[in-house]
């Protein structure tokens, strides 16, 4: 008997949160054998951490999968973005500068919020 054939035969004998594991951990080796070297940057409440992104794989898939994903062409970047925008009633530099600095001010107000929960 083949390998694959004795996994599949052995998966049909656990139960499904055995299987969501064995899942994770078959992504986490594609990742590791696939971009052994890359790092990912992690930001969180504590800081910021630089891992492999075979690691985060492992611990969050949902997260690292569409990293792992080949990256959307500049041009069709730029287009979807333009039509985004577009879409959305920002057709003049002056709108999308004032865009981003809206952006800018709630994630500053956030920081501040959440700075404050954490000393109070």
């Amino acid at each position: 008997m083949k390998t694959k054939d004795l996994i599949l035969q052995e998966m049909e004998a656990v139960p499904e949160p055995v299987l969501a594991e064995v899942l994770d951990f078959l992504q986490f080796l594609k990742a590791k054998r696939t971009l052994p070297e890359k790092q990912v940057t992690v930001v969180s409440a504590t800081g910021e951490n630089s891992i492999p992104l075979a690691t985060l794989a492992m611990r969050s898939p949902e997260i690292a999968n569409p990293l792992m994903a080949e990256p959307m062409p500049v041009r069709q970047m730029c287009d979807e973005l333009k039509q985004a925008l577009t879409q959305n009633g920002y057709t003049s530099r002056e709108k999308i500068v004032e865009l981003v600095q809206d952006v800018k001010r709630e994630m500053l107000a956030e920081r501040e919020a959440q700075s404050a929960a954490t000393h109070a």
